[in-house]
């Protein structure tokens, strides 16, 4: 029986055919021993993943559910890592997005590996109930622009930003929507924050952090209007489903731009869960 997580992130995926998971880590969506006929793809190799999974304190039942990594990315475009063999009828990325340094190449990358009807299904984490909690949303424009001029690795202002906001809620870096007020307080100090921003002033390593911020109606607002501008060629969000816990749904693939009307619905919505943020 799948987990309600699965139910939700799988909602519009057809699950039959041949399948992608990007960088699942621990919490694959797609495990093989549940069936699924699924390609991992990952930063690093299996032994990398696993060791890095212990050094951070996971116990071995969680090591255990870290899958064999079939296709290491190296940097660069995912439709040129050796190994990959599309088109995929589904391409699953959770808590990817948040992490690329463009949104919009990201997306258009795992397009060009989807079967014509594929669809991408994601799963983000909603920045009002995480660590991202003390951060705006991340605008339209800025995606844009990452998109055009694009980096290979986070620039300092976005390493300022996530270490200089970064926040806890009772001593969690994430919590659910039912969880109890107050406790929220700053993980890191000003000098701290600092010094890993000096770090990527003078490397040039790739720093993993959150580079956005999002709410669902934020990224689905963003997205449409990016689709609208021509941006994303023709992938559309198909569903993108509220936040259940820390994290929401959404479901891409090729479909119809969509009605400006809407997108103003959306903005409109994306403004309603901002306040709901405060």
């Amino acid at each position: 029986m799948r987990s309600l997580r699965q139910e939700l992130a799988l909602k519009h995926v057809d699950t039959s055919g041949k399948g992608l998971e990007v960088g699942p880590a621990f919490q694959p969506l797609a495990p093989r021993s549940d069936g699924f006929n699924i390609t991992i793809l990952d930063h690093a190799s299996t032994a990398e993943i696993r060791q890095k999974y212990a050094d951070l304190g996971l116990d071995q039942e969680g090591l255990d559910k870290i899958e064999d990594v079939d296709c290491v990315w190296t940097g660069g475009r995912y439709s040129e890592t050796p190994g990959l063999v599309p088109p995929y009828d589904y391409i699953i990325a959770s808590h990817v997005i948040e992490h690329t340094t463009d949104p919009v190449g990201f997306l258009l990358d795992l397009g060009e590996l989807l079967s014509e009807k594929g669809r991408i299904a994601l799963v983000v984490p909603d920045k009002r109930f995480c660590f991202d909690h003390h951060r705006p949303v991340s605008t339209t424009g800025a995606i844009l622009d990452a998109h055009l001029h694009p980096i290979d690795v986070h620039s300092p202002g976005a390493v300022l930003d996530h270490f200089v906001h970064h926040v806890t809620k009772n001593q969690a870096i994430v919590w659910g929507d039912q969880s109890p007020d107050g406790g929220i307080e700053f993980t890191y100090s000003i000098e701290r924050a600092w010094a890993e921003t000096q770090q990527a002033m003078t490397t040039d390593a790739y720093m993993d952090i959150h580079r956005w911020a999002f709410t669902p109606s934020s990224l689905a607002f963003a997205l449409a209007t990016l689709r609208c501008g021509g941006w994303l060629e023709d992938l559309a969000v198909i569903e993108s489903h509220e936040t259940v816990g820390c994290e929401f749904f959404m479901t891409i693939g090729r479909g119809d731009a969509p009605y400006r009307g809407a997108i103003r619905q959306l903005q409109s919505k994306m403004w309603m869960e901002g306040q709901s943020s405060q």
